[in-house]
């Protein structure tokens, strides 16, 4: 919808033209040579070169060859105009590069048609001015049937990180979740440290994350974490093979390899529309409490009483284990003559979980808290 805002503003309408053997939107391009003032300049070997790749709904992304940018293109046959671009981050590229940049950049928003032959893109701008591309070929290539949304819907493990042309050392345990959620679709998970969190859109190869968040614990290593929130700070080309996924943008790649499917000790669909009492921790009774110490289950949702504060989260299941994200509580002042286990502090261990017959038990770390169903 915001592209056909932009459409409207500009009094063009959209086309993704065919010509030749190949599409302005089918293919990742990659810069051979620019004249931005009527001369040909080809880069040399030394510099990064600028690419490109244009959505079928006209979402412009790439790299200038030091920053990532953005926009929005659109146009009839093949006509073209480009919005102001939106570069990324900050430079740290050598004059030469600064350089390209800027003229690629130029070229680019004054740009005034297309013409495609074979694997070749030539962008007109004004007068003599004008860049040309060549498809990418090799594994970098996103020619084909792009992947559908549906098929993201897994837990991943980093396994692999480049940022700004250097590799980052990936904690063991990073890992990002996309999964349905009441909110749409959402990517979470961590790379060493924070919680992060953020809405999912795919477009055709482009999958951008909005409204992203995050924890703020400060930990002796955020490297991989802050290379991956920028990168996610603007939009990603992606490519998938089996159960492997690659996202790449001018900021760095990410590589993640689906993980697999732990075994469910029950079905997490069981404890739906059921409330359950803490009867021990580590079979001792609990000390006193202001109320009883409950969990309730919806389909996506868990909620209780820590017996003082209540609390609630959105319930999400990797086999056994709970994973309650954004959880929320109230600040009542408790008493804590009896020191209380905190029943929120567990939840935010990720427990285990096992169900039988009316028994619910939680199990982190070597502490087991047994409820009982109350309905």
């Amino acid at each position: 919808m915001k592209w056909l805002t932009l459409v409207a503003l500009l009094g063009v309408s959209a086309h993704a033209a065919q010509v030749g053997s190949s599409s302005l939107t089918d293919s990742v391009w990659t810069l051979t040579q620019l004249a931005p003032r009527g001369e040909v300049v080809t880069p040399g070997a030394l510099l990064r070169k600028p690419t490109l790749k244009v959505t079928p709904g006209g979402l412009l992304t790439g790299s200038t060859g030091c920053r990532g940018f953005a926009g929005w293109a659109a146009g009839t046959g093949n006509n073209l105009k480009v919005t102001p671009l939106k570069l990324s981050g900050t430079s740290r590229c050598s004059d030469h590069a600064l350089s390209l940049e800027a003229d690629f950049v130029k070229l680019l928003e004054s740009a005034t048609r297309f013409e495609i032959s074979g694997q070749n893109l030539t962008i007109h701008g004004a007068g003599t001015n004008y860049v040309t591309f060549q498809a990418v070929k090799g594994e970098q290539t996103v020619t084909g049937n792009p992947p559908e949304l549906e098929s993201l819907k897994a837990d991943w493990q980093l396994t692999r990180l480049v940022y700004r042309g250097q590799p980052v050392n990936v904690p063991s345990d990073s890992a990002l979740s996309i999964r349905e959620t009441d909110d749409g679709v959402q990517v979470r998970g961590q790379a060493g440290c924070n919680r992060l969190f953020g809405k999912v859109n795919l477009e055709g190869r482009t999958l951008s994350v909005s409204d992203l968040g995050m924890t703020r614990m400060m930990c002796p290593d955020m490297q991989a974490e802050n290379a991956v929130v920028d990168i996610f700070g603007v939009p990603l080309t992606l490519t998938q093979e089996g159960d492997s996924l690659t996202l790449r943008n001018g900021r760095g790649e990410l590589t993640l390899t689906r993980a697999a499917k732990a075994e469910a000790a029950f079905d997490a669909a069981d404890l739906a529309g059921h409330a359950f009492t803490l009867n021990t921790v580590n079979g001792q009774p609990l000390g006193k409490t202001l109320k009883p110490v409950t969990m309730e289950f919806s389909e996506r949702r868990v909620a209780g009483s820590d017996g003082c504060n209540s609390f609630g989260g959105e319930a999400v299941w990797n086999g056994s284990q709970l994973v309650v994200e954004r959880l929320v509580s109230t600040l009542m002042a408790c008493p804590d003559d009896d020191k209380v286990p905190s029943l929120t502090d567990l939840l935010k261990e990720r427990p285990s979980v096992q169900f039988s017959g009316r028994t619910l038990t939680l199990t982190a770390h070597d502490v087991t808290w047994e409820f009982q169903q109350q309905n």
